[in-house]
């Protein structure tokens, strides 16, 4: 958790605000906005970083417990412990770049995130995928970390990212105003039964 406190949430929040920027059209140098967007992110970077490192921590020791047992109870709990972990390696690449584009506070950009993965399943499984291979060259590479294998990282997950959610949230206003239209047609004037949209994320 140490990591959040030193500036690496809000540093990873104020590089996907950029990312956001670009994919919006904008244009123009990159230190001086990200220096700005920076200093606006330390709240939500920390309240985004210093959960996600607590449930990363718990899952490390978790897995590292049960997977030293050969019990087999021990093993199938470290199997779900894994798969824990692999379902929180997708909401921690969500969740930063859900903050950034929408304006919600962080721990409902942690709930929405979490909530996203399994409704957007070959979009997330690309994101991971990406992951693995940022992971993999770093590995294989050491002189890529941190700043190159972070840089990727953070451009290729953000727009795959921000292009999940604009998938989403035309999903989302179309169902709104087809349900709209069918209140429309059936004359009645109540409000329409469609669940509101918050942060791009349709409500279940």
């Amino acid at each position: 958790m140490f990591s959040s406190l030193l500036g690496l949430g809000p540093a990873t929040l104020a590089a996907h605000e950029l990312v956001r920027r670009r994919e919006l059209g904008e244009t123009g140098p990159v230190l001086r906005p990200y220096v700005a967007a920076l200093r606006g992110s330390w709240p939500r970077g920390l309240a985004l970083g210093l959960p996600l490192e607590a449930a990363w921590a718990a899952v490390a020791v978790n897995w590292l417990h049960f997977s030293a047992s050969h019990a087999a109870l021990d093993q199938g709990v470290a199997g779900a412990v894994a798969f824990a972990g692999v379902y929180l390696a997708a909401v921690t690449c969500l969740a930063f770049p859900l903050a950034a584009r929408y304006d919600v506070p962080a721990f409902r950009a942690l709930a929405f995130a979490s909530r996203f993965v399994p409704r957007q399943l070959p979009g997330v499984a690309l994101v991971l995928f990406i992951g693995a291979v940022v992971l993999f060259a770093s590995v294989a590479v050491p002189g890529l970390v941190p700043f190159a294998s972070a840089g990727a990282w953070i451009m290729l997950t953000g727009h795959v990212c921000h292009r999940l959610f604009e998938a989403n949230d035309a999903s989302v206003a179309e169902a709104e105003a087809s349900s709209k239209a069918t209140v429309r047609q059936a004359g009645a004037d109540a409000p329409s039964s469609a669940k509101p949209r918050i942060a791009g994320v349709r409500r279940g």
